[in-house]
C-alpha cells in the first residue's frame, strides 16, 4: 500500500507547478481518483480522494514507537507535565484500544479520553478547534482542519472562473459548516493565508446567523467576532456615499480601508452615481473596532439594498483579510453577492465567487 502515501503526495506537490495548466492538473487529479476508486470502490475511493491525507513512518518495534509517541505528545501539547511512566501508560492505553478495535473507527474524543485518563490531565487546554486555510504557499498544519484553497490564490495562475469557486471552494466550505454544526461545534479559530474572496466566503459559510463565532488570527493577535465594542469607545468611521441608482439591476458596493476601490471602477465605465462607496483612511487596529465598523457598513449597505431593491450586489473590497472574514460573517439576509479580486498589474477587477 506504499502508493497510498506516494501518489497523493506527488499529485499535491505538483499542483502549484502545474497551476497555469488546468488540463494537466485535472488529468492528474482524475487519474489518482480512478486509482483510488479501483482499489477501494467508488464510495470509499471518492472519500479518500477528497478528504484523506496519508503519511507513513517506519516504527520498527515497541520501544521506538513509545519514543516517537512521547516526542510527538510533548511537542504537540507542551503545556502538559506528564512523567515518563504516565506517557508510557497512555501509549499502552492507545495500543490496547487499537488491538481491540481492528476494523472499527476510533473517534477523536475516545482517543483524547484515553490519554487524559492515563496522564491525569486535560490534553486540550484550549478546546477551540482550528481551521487552517492552505494557500499556494502550500503550508501545512497537521493539528488543524485544513481547507486547501491553493487553487484560488491568483498570482501567475490567475483566478479561476466563478463556477469553479462554487464547486471547489464554496461547496466544501458549506459542507464543513454543516459538519461542524452536526457536532455542536460553533466556536472556531481561523488561521493560514488566503485571498480576500476566500476570507469573505469562509466568514459567510461560518456566519453569525448560523450560530458560529470566530477567532481570527492576524499579525496583531487573535480578533474575535464576539468581541463587542463598549458603548463609551469610539472608532474610525467610514465615509459613506449613497448611490442615486442601480447599475442595471445591480447594486455596486465598494468598501475600502486605506485604498478606495471606487477609483479603479470609474475609469472602467462604472458611473460614480451608481456606486455605494464606503472608505476609511485609517487602519482597523483591534477586534472591537473591526466589529463596530463591520456592523456600521453592513447596516448602511442593507439600507441601500432595501431602498433600491437590486437583483444582486457586485462587491469590491480593499483591506485586510481579517476584516473580510468578519464582514462575510455578518453578510446574512443580503441579495446574491458577486465578489471580485483586484489584479494590480492590470489595475482592474475580475469576478470570483458568487455568494
Amino acid at each position: 500500500m506504499d502508493w497510498l502515501v506516494r501518489d497523493p503526495s506527488r499529485v499535491r506537490k505538483a499542483r502549484p507547478f502545474y497551476a497555469p495548466f488546468a488540463d494537466v492538473t485535472k488529468a492528474s487529479d482524475d487519474q489518482l481518483r480512478k486509482d483510488l476508486e479501483k482499489e477501494f470502490g467508488a464510495d470509499l475511493g471518492h472519500f479518500i480522494a477528497d478528504a484523506v491525507e496519508i503519511s507513513e513512518r517506519v516504527v520498527p518495534d515497541r520501544d521506538s514507537g513509545l519514543q516517537a509517541f512521547a516526542l510527538s505528545l510533548t511537542r504537540t501539547f507542551p503545556h502538559i507535565t506528564a512523567t515518563p511512566k504516565q506517557i508510557e501508560q497512555a501509549f499502552e492505553a492507545l495500543s490496547g484500544l487499537a488491538r481491540k478495535s481492528l476494523g472499527v473507527p476510533l473517534k477523536r474524543d475516545v482517543l483524547i479520553g484515553a490519554i487524559d485518563s492515563a496522564i491525569g490531565q486535560t490534553l486540550l487546554a484550549n478546546p477551540v478547534p482550528r481551521i487552517h486555510l492552505r494557500s499556494d504557499r502550500n503550508e501545512v498544519d497537521e493539528t488543524a482542519l485544513e481547507i486547501d484553497a491553493s487553487a484560488f490564490s491568483g498570482g501567475s495562475a490567475a483566478f479561476p472562473p466563478p463556477a469553479r469557486w462554487q464547486d471547489e471552494l464554496l461547496a466544501p466550505l458549506d459542507h464543513t459548516a454543516r459538519w461542524l454544526q452536526s457536532r455542536s461545534v460553533t466556536r472556531l479559530t481561523i488561521g493560514g493565508s488566503y485571498r480576500l474572496t476566500t476570507a469573505f466566503a469562509l466568514g459567510k459559510a461560518l456566519r453569525a446567523a448560523s450560530g458560529f463565532e470566530l477567532e481570527i488570527e492576524n499579525r496583531s493577535g487573535v480578533w474575535s467576532t464576539d468581541d463587542r465594542p463598549r458603548p463609551d469607545e469610539t472608532y474610525p468611521a467610514f465615509t459613506i456615499i449613497e448611490p442615486a441608482s442601480l447599475a442595471g439591476d445591480r447594486l455596486v458596493v465598494t468598501i475600502g480601508i486605506l485604498r478606495d476601490p471606487a477609483g479603479d471602477l470609474v475609469p472602467s465605465g462604472v458611473l460614480q452615481s451608481s456606486i455605494f462607496g464606503a472608505f476609511m483612511a485609517a487602519p482597523v487596529t483591534s477586534g472591537p473596532a473591526t466589529q463596530a465598523v463591520v456592523a456600521a457598513v453592513k447596516a448602511t449597505v442593507s439600507a441601500s439594498a432595501a431602498r433600491l431593491k437590486p437583483a444582486a450586489i457586485d462587491l469590491y473590497f480593499a483591506g485586510p483579510a481579517v476584516f473580510a472574514v468578519a464582514l462575510g460573517h455578518r453578510w446574512n439576509a443580503m441579495p446574491p453577492t458577486q465578489l471580485h479580486e483586484f489584479i494590480a498589474a492590470k489595475r482592474r477587477y475580475v469576478p470570483t465567487a458568487l455568494l
